[in-house]
């Protein structure tokens, strides 16, 4: 999987550095000031079945972001993006015995066999999310501040709606637990129903370099912090109400 994002990400770098290259016309002002982006990158959930604190090629997965881009001013962009990936996580049985939340394990049909759980959650995101250029912000009160010429330092943040289903197993057996998008009420206990709805809130930062004219490439580190205690498929009382998860991610920007 991770090959063939790299091998589709070269690929567009080498399409749009063609575009580029060629001679442009006279810009459409429909378009002045829009770009489009695709990245690529890896998702770091934070909630109640997670085992470590960084990060873990066994709690991270993969997710693909598409982004539509509007230049508002030298200060603000606003972009509307759209995103699709996976959460995992996983916690050892002993980690709960230290913590003392074994009695608040989320195991409705005690299917908990003792060993420790794991999740895997499917998500599709939604969200329209301000950018602020910050030495842009700066040279606003300090005029004499000369900017860095092909390197942009940028604060995201915004709102959006993520879309999911999420399953509990047991570490040893695999077996199900809990699952939450899917019809355990119909009996149906790993058959998928529509995907849960949940509202997120968006900040992080992120570092755009300007390779060519027209293109850019854009690393990001940012938080979609959920208000749902679901994202995991489990609910317990003593740890935050709030999953949330990191998207670190690399990608491309073309400038119409």
């Amino acid at each position: 999987m991770i090959k063939r994002i790299w091998f589709v990400f070269l690929f567009l770098v080498g399409f749009f550095s063609e575009i580029s290259a060629q001679d442009s016309l006279q810009s459409n002002l429909i378009f002045d000031g829009w770009s489009v982006g695709i990245d690529f990158g890896i998702t770091q959930f934070k909630g109640d079945i997670k085992q470590s604190r960084l990060l873990s090629k066994t709690e991270i997965n993969t997710i693909g972001l598409f982004s539509l881009e509007k230049r508002i001013n030298s200060i603000i962009n606003v972009y509307g993006q759209l995103g699709k990936g996976e959460l995992n996580g996983y916690r050892n049985h002993s980690s709960y015995s230290i913590s003392e939340t074994t009695n608040n394990l989320h195991d409705p049909y005690n299917n908990y066999e003792g060993g420790g759980e794991k999740f895997v959650a499917n998500i599709f995101e939604m969200e329209v999310v301000s950018k602020i250029d910050l030495e842009e912000l700066y040279m606003y009160f300090r005029p004499d501040f000369h900017k860095r010429k092909s390197l942009n330092f940028y604060y995201n943040i915004g709102y959006g709606l993520v879309f999911f289903e999420s399953i509990k197993r047991n570490q040893e057996s695999n077996s199900y637990i809990y699952a939450y998008g899917y019809d355990d009420l119909g009996g149906s206990y790993e058959k998928n129903l529509d995907r849960v709805k949940s509202k997120i809130f968006i900040y992080g930062l992120s570092i755009e370099y300007d390779l060519y004219e027209k293109i850019n490439l854009e690393l990001s580190s940012i938080v979609r912090l959920s208000f749902t205690d679901y994202l995991d498929a489990s609910l317990m009382n003593s740890l935050s109400s709030n999953d949330s998860y990191r998207v670190i991610s690399f990608g491309i920007k073309y400038k119409l």
